[in-house]
């Protein structure tokens, strides 16, 4: 049988060529980041819409503390029969109230800031909080605004809640220091707008225009009193009618004014001379003015009385001892009651003397 030769395929011993990799989809472009501009800048929230805020905060965190005074108050005005006034006075009721409404208060702005980007009043005006980097305000950041910043901006006369009207980006003293901004998130509607001059301008418009019309008739009754038409042939003056025995009386009171502090400096001397000398008054006034090792630095001169054309006006000092202690008086008669004005080193006190008589040792 003959052998059969199976048939050879040329293409078998060649190899196959190399198929081509699949195509490499597409990739889609990287996100480029937005460039600002005017659409996307954030709109910061000028002076009177962040003051209406606060007004509207201000009225909003005083509700709880007035609820607390009268949980603090009424019982004890029940159980005392006083007036609430009365009662809410007292220093443990007051330095109670005082404590818990501060916390109140700067409890209400830090979490309210922080929680919600912005107190109820921002919320009502569509304003935020937000870090100088556009991230939301941090429980730290908060702090330092609402506490230690506003502080500060209301101690310097207010100069650091204005510097938000002349700010370019409207930030306050207290925004700097905790690198915020306060933005609007929604824009300013006619609304907006009327309760901004309800809260704002008009509070300010109604205070002055009530100062005027209570200064204007005092100033015109004023200067009615204190001016009256003198009619001359010719010639028109005014005159006024402040008696001179009034004027007299002002200026002897400013003199008597000044006795008493002399007294008062002298007196003082006098202790510290008594300390040092063994519990030992001077037997006259000019032994204040010496300069002994115990005393190096004296006084200098003896206080001149004013107006001093009277011998009774003089300062006058008596030592008065005792078998037991020494004591000391001090005397001035005033100009315009003609009583003296005493200083004693037993009562440690001044007093004016119901007498006209010039003071003694007891």
């Amino acid at each position: 049988m003959p052998s059969q030769n199976p048939t050879i395929n040329p293409l078998q011993n060649q190899s196959l060529p190399a198929q081509a990799p699949p195509p490499i989809p597409p990739q889609p472009p990287a996100a480029q980041q937005q460039p600002i501009t005017p659409q996307n800048t954030p709109i910061y929230a000028g002076f009177l819409l962040r003051n209406a805020a606060l007004f509207l905060d201000t009225w909003i965190a005083s509700i709880p503390s007035v609820l607390i005074a009268a949980l603090l108050t009424t019982p004890i005005a029940l159980i005392s029969g006083e007036p609430l006034s009365q009662a809410f006075g007292k220093p443990p009721i007051s330095i109670i109230f005082n404590s818990l409404a501060v916390i109140l208060i700067w409890s209400y702005f830090v979490l309210t800031t922080y929680k919600f980007g912005g107190t109820l009043g921002k919320k009502v005006f569509k304003l935020q909080v937000i870090s100088e980097d556009s991230a939301p305000i941090t429980f730290s950041k908060a702090i330092i605004r609402e506490i230690p910043g506003k502080i500060i901006s209301g101690l310097i006369l207010g100069i650091g809640y204005l510097m938000v009207a002349f700010s370019k980006e409207k930030q306050g003293l207290h925004d700097h220091l905790a690198g915020t901004h306060v933005i609007r998130t929604e824009p300013v509607t006619g609304r907006t707008k009327l309760a901004v001059f309800v809260l704002t301008i008009f509070p300010i418009l109604f205070l002055v225009i009530l100062v005027l019309l209570v200064a204007f008739p005092i100033f015109f009754a004023f200067r009615a009193k204190t001016t009256m038409p003198v009619n001359k042939p010719g010639l028109t003056q005014y005159a006024s009618p402040i008696p001179k025995k009034s004027l007299v009386s002002t200026a002897a009171l400013s003199r008597d004014a000044q006795r008493k502090n002399d007294i008062g400096l002298l007196a003082t001397e006098l202790e510290g001379y008594k300390v040092l000398h063994s519990n030992s008054y001077p037997e006259d006034l000019s032994a204040l003015l010496v300069s002994t090792p115990e005393n190096p630095s004296p006084l200098q001169a003896l206080p001149v009385p004013p107006n001093n054309s009277e011998p009774q006006a003089n300062y006058g000092y008596t030592k008065c001892s005792t078998n037991e202690k020494q004591e000391a008086i001090l005397y001035t008669k005033l100009e315009e009651t003609s009583h003296y004005y005493v200083w004693s080193s037993a009562a440690s006190s001044t007093s004016l003397s119901a007498s006209l008589d010039k003071p003694t040792c007891p």
